[in-house]
């Protein structure tokens, strides 16, 4: 696990590229797939994925986030869950699935 720069402005509100659709996969909605109006189907994500993915609007701050996907698992560790969160949506920005976000 890398330890994300926390100099990461956690009020921005980062969202998907416009370009990018999402639909929920089983019964349960933890599950979704991402895909591209552009090049295709990109993947299937697991549950906190998912999860983040959903939160992606442009309304919620990363800090928001990042509180909303902790407070959804009881074992989780604040600070895990601060670098897990940020380094998923720097590597989503890294893959243009999310708009740049960084200040």
């Amino acid at each position: 696990m890398l330890m994300v720069n926390c100099m990461i402005d956690k009020n921005i509100k980062p969202k998907l590229a416009k370009d990018i659709v999402w639909k929920e996969e089983g019964k349960d909605g933890t599950t979704i797939s991402l895909a591209s109006y552009i090049g295709g189907p990109i993947r299937l994500l697991n549950p906190v994925a998912s999860k983040t993915i959903k939160l992606l609007d442009g309304k919620h701050t990363i800090q928001e986030i990042i509180t909303e996907i902790y407070e959804s698992f009881e074992d989780a560790d604040l600070k895990t869950v601060e670098n897990d969160v940020l380094e998923f949506l720097l590597e989503l920005e890294k893959k243009k699935i999310i708009e740049p976000f960084k200040s």
